[in-house]
């Protein structure tokens, strides 16, 4: 169980590997030495190691492979925290203390953002990666409602595709990189559609002549109260309407340029297979019930080809 489930951690590591061949992890000035290099090389090493850790040897690879991503975040910096998010995952390497299933999660979100944010050339490789991501997701965690396996679906073999854009989309997922409960269940996730009734009948149109349109039949007002330092309850409202909003389109390889007719605002799509995403800045969005704070997330609306 535990080789299958860590498995994973070489292909997010050697995702952004390939993603410092032109820059470092961090998007910073480049180092001239190579560290930052030679660290993920020591990583992936690491990593292959721990991957194939019993029981008997878990302990000393977990400790070799946290030392390694320490290392690398030294080297290359880490602005986004996902190599911290694994070292914390990992804990004190005693695997009773090990929960694979947060594990899985935390490294499915690391393998998302690497895949959103790649260039067209790495786009395959770390499609592959945030794939492998989710089966082992779905090993660790289960998939009662069946949304991980949708993704996958989604994703294909992660191959230039070959699947029109022009089309109907229908918006299936919300998705952060933060967990959240907010259906209150005691039960957190970053898929944050699952967890509200709104959003349940929203389309991409797609035209052949360059126009299109938004079809949005819901919006949700979503408060919340603190109920300690470290909890809060949500109540979502969600207003039923409908709204149809026309665009223009322009796709180059893999993205796609959105622009409102109405408005001229700019929207940017990434395509692959048959998934079309988008970041949503603030995307979710709760306000307080006894003052004026807010909770904000930006959010990657997933759209699946119907």
């Amino acid at each position: 169980m535990i080789k299958k489930m860590f498995v994973l951690c070489t292909f997010i590591v050697l995702c952004i590997s390939i993603s410092c061949d032109n820059e470092p992890y961090d998007g910073d000035v480049f180092i001239d030495d190579n560290a930052c290099q030679l660290a993920i090389i020591a990583t992936g090493n690491a990593a292959t190691s721990f991957n194939a850790a019993t029981e008997d040897n878990y302990n000393l690879f977990c400790q070799v492979y946290r030392d390694a991503l320490q290392d690398q975040i030294e080297a290359c910096g880490d602005a986004e925290g996902t190599l911290q998010s694994i070292i914390s995952a990992l804990g004190n390497c005693v695997i009773e203390n090990i929960n694979l299933c947060n594990l899985a999660i935390e490294n499915t979100e690391i393998a998302r953002l690497n895949y959103e944010n790649a260039a067209d050339i790495n786009l395959q490789t770390t499609c592959i990666a945030y794939r492998v991501a989710l089966l082992n997701q779905i090993e660790a965690c289960g998939d009662p409602n069946g949304l991980l396996q949708l993704i996958i679906s989604g994703l294909g073999d992660c191959t230039t595709d070959g699947i029109p854009t022009i089309g109907t989309w229908q918006l299936l997922f919300i998705l952060s990189n933060n967990l959240l409960d907010i259906d209150n269940d005691g039960i957190p996730t970053t898929n944050y559609l699952g967890e509200i009734d709104c959003y349940e009948n929203e389309f991409i149109t797609f035209n052949a002549d360059g126009t299109g349109e938004f079809v949005n039949n819901s919006f949700p007002t979503i408060t919340f109260t603190p109920i300690s330092e470290s909890d809060v309850d949500f109540f979502v409202a969600c207003t039923q309407f409908n709204e149809i909003i026309a665009f223009t389109w322009l796709q180059i390889d893999n993205n796609i340029t959105i622009t409102l007719t109405q408005t001229g605002e700019v929207l940017y799509f990434l395509k692959s297979t048959s998934i079309i995403t988008t970041i949503v800045e603030d995307g979710f969005l709760a306000t307080s019930t006894v003052d004026d704070s807010t909770i904000s997330e930006d959010m990657t609306f997933t759209y699946l080809k119907l």
